[in-house]
């Protein structure tokens, strides 16, 4: 955990936000409506940009939005009345004597910005930019921290770069492991081995198919249909009946477990 960085658990309601909405111009109405207790960033930003489309289509008939306090339905991505405020001292608005009004120059804020760590969507353009990932994908690896982190570290990992791994398949195999629900959470060099040792064995699987020709395979498969069958049907046992023949035509000259998975890639 990095110091100055908030513990807040949504869950455990550590963290509610709430965005005050209007849509402002002098020949427009004066009014406000609040979205209160929104739980996530993401959400806020969400049911920001469903208030403005909602006031914008209000006004636009002549109408004027009713002054209210509403709340964000997370699953059907709209806000919901829950009571209105008609007047200004319902907010029980009072003036804090000891904060004047403040301005602050372009310069200022740009040397604040400069001191804000990269946020999840610039360090998503960049995934994208710089390691050419597939957009979903890299919105996937950047929405959590820590693992962005380790994605990264691993990527640039000097023993990754000599084998010549393509960001996108390190990618994949990051994406892979949380679909399975495998642990990411290994040390970096363990992770580093693993890949390593995954991008090596797709390549002699490249290798066996290349040492063994497609007749062969093409052979036992059409040969025997009731296997292939028993197979995608969830008997994974029955792959090594095909093995068998692939093995007895190559002459016992081929990796039996390459062939399985050279099977199982052709099969798929």
């Amino acid at each position: 955990m990095e110091p100055n960085i908030s513990v807040g658990v949504v869950q455990s309601s550590k963290f509610k936000d709430q965005s005050s909405n209007q849509i402002q111009n002098s020949k427009l109405p004066n009014y406000k409506v609040e979205v209160k207790n929104i739980n996530s960033f993401n959400y806020v930003k969400r049911a920001i940009e469903y208030e403005v489309k909602r006031h914008i289509e209000i006004l636009e008939k002549g109408e004027t939005p009713i002054q209210e306090t509403r709340g964000w339905n997370s699953e059907k991505n709209i806000t919901y009345s829950q009571r209105t405020k008609e007047d200004a001292h319902d907010y029980r608005y009072f003036p804090e004597p000891d904060i004047p009004p403040f301005e602050f120059s372009d310069e200022y804020i740009e040397s604040i910005a400069k001191t804000i760590p990269e946020l999840p969507q610039q360090k998503m353009d960049r995934f994208i930019k710089n390691f050419k990932l597939k957009d979903s994908d890299a919105f996937i690896l950047t929405r959590d921290k820590d693992l962005a982190k380790k994605f990264e570290s691993v990527l640039l990992n000097p023993e990754i770069i000599k084998i010549k791994v393509s960001p996108q398949e390190v990618a994949n195999l990051f994406l892979n492991k949380l679909r399975n629900k495998l642990s990411l959470f290994k040390t970096d060099q363990a992770l580093i081995e693993e890949i390593i040792s995954i991008i090596r064995l797709k390549g002699d699987i490249k290798s066996s198919l290349v040492s063994i020709p497609d007749e062969v395979f093409n052979k036992i498969i059409q040969a025997n249909p009731k296997v292939i069958t028993d197979y995608k049907s969830g008997k994974q046992n029955a792959i090594m009946f095909l093995v068998g023949q692939v093995m007895k035509e190559m002459r016992g000259k081929a990796d039996a477990k390459l062939v399985i998975e050279a099977l199982k890639q052709k099969l798929t």
